[in-house]
């Protein structure tokens, strides 16, 4: 009987306790599921200007009950680096604000890699419940300029510590999408991508839902391609020398082979009298033939060795595109294929134009170069 009791006890106590952690996890699980801070939409558009300045308006709805806000509202937005094929590092300007349609405070501050704007509602500070914040500012400088396309890679939402139910980004083109442009969304953390936001055609560009939410750290970025080169236009007041380059691809193969040109044939004048001097028997006596040969010969070794270590042709030229033209055509290959053709004929096309430049420049000044 005994036995019996205390086994019904036991029982009665086991229970209990499932009973009681049962409760706790609904409890728990109710706590997780309420409502809390969250951004509720993040609506991107953006005006891409001829000249690649970004336009950029944002509206942020955020969901303030547990106090996110309370530090303030930080919107980081990433400097891009300059390099090779971006002119200046990726900048912010004209940033405004306002929250439920009121003028906002805006602070930036650069920290590291990224300016974070900091909107603020004084005196009041930001109350608990629902905010509308309009965000609006001007970016330059965040396209990869290539030789042969252009690329713009933008994460537009940012990253947040708080989920995102809903995203969009509009891009917009005063003409239109560029032919040839190649435009797509993806959400993704550190890990991996989805390419699968919803795209939405528009008379003067295209936008991207999301067609899920966000988790914190997520983001909605939006990748760009324009190919060929020719529907943006450099802005020479900002970049100088640089957007005319940029403008003008074709140009630039010209000016580094004149300038080529000029140095290499300079540097092989104020030298060739020296050597033919250090040759000694009849070299010692300059002629026209002779200088000739020295400085073409010095100026196509000049013009080899600068396309090799900077890798660009563009001052071995003309001998270079010769070369090219008879490679193609010994190989039957559009790409060439010949490559010791290719160089047998561009040093001898480039010794045979030092040649002619050097006669002619000593037929000119024939006296002043013997001195």
């Amino acid at each position: 009987m005994l036995v019996c009791c205390l086994q019904m006890d036991s029982q009665r106590s086991l229970r209990f306790v499932r009973a009681l952690l049962y409760s706790v996890l609904l409890s728990s699980a109710i706590a997780n599921a309420q409502p809390g801070d969250r951004i509720s939409r993040f609506d991107s558009k953006i005006t891409v200007a001829k000249d690649r300045t970004l336009y950029v308006d944002e509206e942020v709805e955020i969901t303030n009950d547990n106090g996110f806000l309370d530090r303030g509202f930080h919107r980081q937005l990433p400097v891009k680096a300059a390099g090779p094929q971006r002119t200046r590092a990726g900048s912010f300007q004209d940033i405004r604000a306002s929250v439920d349609g009121s003028d906002a405070l805006v602070r930036t501050t650069r920290k590291d890699e990224f300016w974070d704007v900091e909107i603020s509602m004084a005196p009041a500070g930001w109350s608990r419940g629902k905010h509308l914040i309009e965000l609006s500012y001007t970016a330059k400088h965040q396209f990869l300029v290539y030789d042969d396309f252009e690329d713009l890679n933008q994460n537009t939402s940012g990253q947040w510590p708080i989920p995102i139910d809903r995203a969009s980004v509009e891009l917009n083109f005063p003409s239109g999408i560029p032919s040839g442009a190649s435009i797509s969304a993806d959400t993704a953390s550190g890990t991996g991508s989805l390419f699968d936001c919803v795209r939405t055609n528009l008379p003067l560009g295209v936008r991207f839902d999301t067609s899920h939410s966000l988790e914190p750290n997520n983001r909605l970025f939006i990748s760009a391609r324009f190919y060929p080169r020719g529907y943006f236009v450099s802005n020479f007041d900002e970049d100088g020398v640089r957007a005319v380059l940029e403008n003008h691809p074709r140009l630039y193969p010209w000016i580094a082979f004149f300038f080529g040109l000029i140095i290499f044939t300079s540097s092989a004048f104020l030298v060739s009298l020296p050597i033919l001097r250090a040759f000694g028997g009849g070299w010692a006596t300059p002629s026209g033939h002779r200088v000739a040969l020295v400085v073409a010969s010095l100026a196509t070794a000049l013009s080899g060795v600068t396309a090799i270590l900077f890798h660009q042709p563009y001052t071995a030229m003309p001998g270079f595109w010769l070369g090219a033209i008879f490679s193609i055509m010994l190989s039957g290959n559009p790409h060439g294929g010949e490559p010791f053709s290719l160089v047998t004929v561009a040093l001898a096309s480039n010794f045979a134009l030092y040649y002619l430049i050097a006669r002619g420049l000593r037929i000119t000044w024939p006296r002043r170069q013997d001195h």
